[in-house]
Protein backbone atom coordinates (compact mmCIF):
# COMPACT_ATOMS: atom_id res chain seq x y z
CA UNK A 1 0.00 0.00 0.00
CA UNK A 2 1.46 3.48 -1.20
CA UNK A 3 1.38 6.32 1.45
CA UNK A 4 0.42 9.74 0.82
CA UNK A 5 3.57 11.05 0.47
CA UNK A 6 4.46 8.45 -2.25
CA UNK A 7 2.30 10.91 -4.52
CA UNK A 8 3.39 13.69 -6.00
CA UNK A 9 1.00 16.33 -6.98
CA UNK A 10 -0.31 16.71 -10.29
CA UNK A 11 1.10 19.97 -12.23
CA UNK A 12 -1.76 22.60 -13.60
CA UNK A 13 -1.23 21.63 -17.01
CA UNK A 14 -2.27 17.57 -16.26
CA UNK A 15 -5.45 18.41 -14.46
CA UNK A 16 -6.31 21.12 -17.30
CA UNK A 17 -5.16 19.22 -20.55
CA UNK A 18 -8.31 16.96 -20.35
CA UNK A 19 -10.89 19.66 -20.13
CA UNK A 20 -8.66 21.65 -22.62
CA UNK A 21 -9.07 18.89 -25.49
CA UNK A 22 -12.58 18.86 -26.20
CA UNK A 23 -12.35 22.96 -26.45
CA UNK A 24 -9.58 22.56 -28.90
CA UNK A 25 -10.63 19.68 -30.97
CA UNK A 26 -13.95 21.90 -31.84
CA UNK A 27 -12.02 25.30 -32.75
CA UNK A 28 -10.22 23.65 -35.13
CA UNK A 29 -13.15 22.15 -36.65
CA UNK A 30 -14.54 25.63 -36.89
CA UNK A 31 -11.19 27.09 -38.15
CA UNK A 32 -10.92 23.75 -40.87
CA UNK A 33 -14.70 24.62 -41.68
CA UNK A 34 -14.11 28.38 -42.18
CA UNK A 35 -11.52 27.66 -44.41
CA UNK A 36 -12.99 25.16 -46.44
CA UNK A 37 -16.30 28.09 -46.94
CA UNK A 38 -14.23 30.30 -48.17
CA UNK A 39 -12.14 28.81 -50.25
CA UNK A 40 -14.98 27.12 -52.07
CA UNK A 41 -16.40 30.83 -52.04
CA UNK A 42 -13.95 31.65 -53.73
CA UNK A 43 -13.95 28.84 -56.65
CA UNK A 44 -17.47 29.79 -56.90
CA UNK A 45 -16.53 33.41 -57.72
CA UNK A 46 -14.16 32.44 -59.81
CA UNK A 47 -16.10 30.05 -61.79
CA UNK A 48 -18.90 32.72 -62.30
CA UNK A 49 -16.47 35.36 -63.17
CA UNK A 50 -15.24 32.88 -66.48
CA UNK A 51 -18.72 32.13 -67.34
CA UNK A 52 -19.38 36.00 -67.61
CA UNK A 53 -16.95 36.15 -69.49
CA UNK A 54 -17.63 33.16 -71.49
CA UNK A 55 -20.71 34.51 -72.29
CA UNK A 56 -19.56 38.13 -73.13
CA UNK A 57 -17.04 36.77 -75.18
CA UNK A 58 -19.43 34.27 -77.64
CA UNK A 59 -21.73 36.87 -78.04
CA UNK A 60 -19.07 39.24 -79.12
CA UNK A 61 -17.50 36.65 -81.70
CA UNK A 62 -21.20 35.85 -82.59
CA UNK A 63 -21.65 39.47 -83.88
CA UNK A 64 -18.44 39.52 -85.62
CA UNK A 65 -20.42 38.67 -88.66
CA UNK A 66 -21.82 41.90 -89.10
CA UNK A 67 -18.11 43.20 -90.21
CA UNK A 68 -18.59 40.86 -93.27
CA UNK A 69 -19.42 41.91 -97.07
CA UNK A 70 -22.94 40.69 -96.29
CA UNK A 71 -22.97 42.08 -92.49
CA UNK A 72 -26.08 44.51 -91.02
CA UNK A 73 -25.48 47.58 -89.19
CA UNK A 74 -28.00 45.63 -86.88
CA UNK A 75 -24.94 42.86 -86.49
CA UNK A 76 -22.35 45.53 -86.14
CA UNK A 77 -24.18 47.68 -83.40
CA UNK A 78 -24.85 44.49 -81.60
CA UNK A 79 -21.05 44.63 -81.64
CA UNK A 80 -20.48 47.66 -80.34
CA UNK A 81 -22.91 47.08 -77.42
CA UNK A 82 -21.16 43.46 -76.52
CA UNK A 83 -17.72 45.35 -76.52
CA UNK A 84 -19.19 48.53 -74.48
CA UNK A 85 -20.35 45.46 -71.58
CA UNK A 86 -16.88 43.75 -71.98
CA UNK A 87 -15.37 46.52 -69.88
CA UNK A 88 -17.61 45.33 -67.12
CA UNK A 89 -15.47 41.48 -66.91
CA UNK A 90 -13.23 41.04 -70.02
CA UNK A 91 -9.51 41.44 -69.86
CA UNK A 92 -7.67 44.23 -71.27
CA UNK A 93 -5.98 42.61 -74.31
CA UNK A 94 -9.23 41.30 -75.38
CA UNK A 95 -10.86 45.25 -75.32
CA UNK A 96 -7.62 46.39 -77.12
CA UNK A 97 -7.66 44.24 -79.49
CA UNK A 98 -11.65 44.87 -80.45
CA UNK A 99 -10.48 48.37 -80.47
CA UNK A 100 -7.57 47.66 -82.78
CA UNK A 101 -10.33 45.47 -85.23
CA UNK A 102 -12.88 48.18 -85.08
CA UNK A 103 -9.65 50.88 -86.10
CA UNK A 104 -9.05 48.03 -89.45
CA UNK A 105 -12.95 48.38 -90.21
CA UNK A 106 -14.09 51.96 -89.84
CA UNK A 107 -14.91 53.83 -92.61
CA UNK A 108 -11.57 55.76 -93.85
CA UNK A 109 -9.75 53.21 -92.26
CA UNK A 110 -6.37 52.63 -95.00
CA UNK A 111 -6.60 49.15 -94.30
CA UNK A 112 -7.12 45.91 -96.92
CA UNK A 113 -8.86 42.84 -96.32
CA UNK A 114 -5.62 41.26 -94.98
CA UNK A 115 -5.11 43.76 -92.22
CA UNK A 116 -8.90 43.28 -91.13
CA UNK A 117 -8.50 39.63 -91.23
CA UNK A 118 -5.46 39.70 -89.26
CA UNK A 119 -7.06 41.73 -86.68
CA UNK A 120 -9.96 39.59 -86.60
CA UNK A 121 -7.69 36.82 -85.81
CA UNK A 122 -5.68 38.92 -82.95
CA UNK A 123 -9.36 39.71 -81.54
CA UNK A 124 -10.22 36.00 -81.54
CA UNK A 125 -6.69 34.44 -80.45
CA UNK A 126 -6.81 37.14 -77.52
CA UNK A 127 -9.97 36.07 -76.54
CA UNK A 128 -8.76 32.17 -76.29
CA UNK A 129 -5.82 33.21 -74.58
CA UNK A 130 -8.11 34.54 -71.68
CA UNK A 131 -10.33 31.86 -71.33
CA UNK A 132 -7.58 29.17 -71.28
CA UNK A 133 -5.46 31.11 -68.56
CA UNK A 134 -8.49 30.67 -66.67
CA UNK A 135 -7.46 33.66 -64.82
CA UNK A 136 -9.43 36.22 -63.02
CA UNK A 137 -9.58 39.66 -63.96
CA UNK A 138 -8.07 41.43 -61.65
CA UNK A 139 -6.78 44.97 -62.13
CA UNK A 140 -7.30 46.97 -65.05
CA UNK A 141 -4.78 48.80 -67.10
CA UNK A 142 -7.11 50.28 -69.26
CA UNK A 143 -7.84 54.28 -68.30
CA UNK A 144 -11.38 55.78 -69.16
CA UNK A 145 -9.39 57.86 -72.36
CA UNK A 146 -10.02 54.32 -74.19
CA UNK A 147 -13.64 53.94 -73.59
CA UNK A 148 -15.10 54.81 -76.73
CA UNK A 149 -18.82 55.52 -77.40
CA UNK A 150 -19.13 54.45 -81.54
CA UNK A 151 -22.12 53.95 -83.51
CA UNK A 152 -22.21 51.52 -86.12
CA UNK A 153 -21.57 52.31 -89.99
Amino acid sequence: MKDKSDQRPQALWERLLPAWVPVVVVLLSVAGSLFTWHNNAAAERAHQDYVRREQRYAALVSSLQGFHVAGSSEDRAKFLEQLNLCWLYCSDPVIRAAYHFLGTVQAGAASNEGDRQQAMGELVGAITRDLLSRQPVGETSLSPTEFKILKPQ
